[in-house]
């Protein structure tokens, strides 16, 4: 850090903010509980999202259905 301009006494507290968050980082242990609550989680959203990809699928056939019978009907008739 001293070589990109930051004199020693910043470049040591800002160190030290980033190993006490590292070390911080490393203490949080996941718990089994903690996992499966994320990926339960993670489950639903994903759930979610699949419903409303086939509600916009179904919804496009749907449109699409009723404008071929629309199209179909003008030039027939």
């Amino acid at each position: 850090m001293t070589a990109a301009g930051i004199d020693k006494k910043h470049a040591e507290a800002q160190a030290k903010v980033i190993a006490s968050a590292v070390e911080k980082q490393y203490d949080e242990v996941a718990t089994k509980d903690f996992v499966r609550s994320e990926i339960s989680a993670v489950r639903s959203e994903i759930s979610a999202a699949k419903f409303s990809v086939i509600c916009w699928v179904v919804g496009t056939g749907i449109a699409l259905a009723a404008l071929s019978v629309t199209v179909l009907g003008l030039w027939i008739g």
